[in-house]
């Protein structure tokens, strides 16, 4: 746990399974101790020292104000985890924090059929990151590593 603040107050950034969480001062977020909240689609957890480390993720702009980036996966009524495991919930990645807290990615997970699935784009578009565009009646975004990923929903 010490090393963990240690780290987190020197500014590091540790990344866990793709996750990158990152410090962030009680004057960016006006964090309370203990307390777990969303910015966008990025999940924090505000730790004693009343510092945030929050997931960074490119959030895809139509998906900012969207109610489903509240979608906590874990049940917040349940017991506390056992610190230091990992989980995968659906498409999320969840750990447990030093205190037996559950945190986890908040990625709106697609449920793929044959008349809806999202796939690789088969032209040369370059993108950067976290890019949106429309082509078609599909909607595609950037993966991190500047592929294009698009719906196949069926054009009406």
């Amino acid at each position: 746990m010490k090393f963990i603040i240690i780290l987190l107050m020197c500014g590091l950034v540790i990344d866990i399974q793709g996750l990158i969480i990152t410090k962030r001062s009680v004057t960016e977020e006006g964090c309370e101790p203990g307390t777990t909240f969303n910015i966008d689609c990025n999940t924090c957890k505000c730790s004693d020292e009343r510092v945030a480390a929050c997931t960074r993720k490119a959030c895809p702009p139509q998906l900012s104000d969207n109610k489903l980036n509240n979608k906590r996966s874990i049940d917040e009524n349940k017991d506390k985890c056992e610190p230091g495991t990992t989980w995968q919930d659906e498409c999320n990645t969840c750990f447990c924090s030093a205190d037996g807290e559950p945190v986890c990615t908040l990625a709106l997970c697609l449920k793929r059929d044959d008349k809806n699935t999202a796939k690789r784009s088969t032209d040369d578009h370059k993108c950067a990151p976290g890019e949106t565009w429309a082509k078609d009646c599909y909607t595609c975004i950037c993966t991190d590593n500047g592929e294009p990923f698009c719906t196949a929903a069926p054009c009406i």
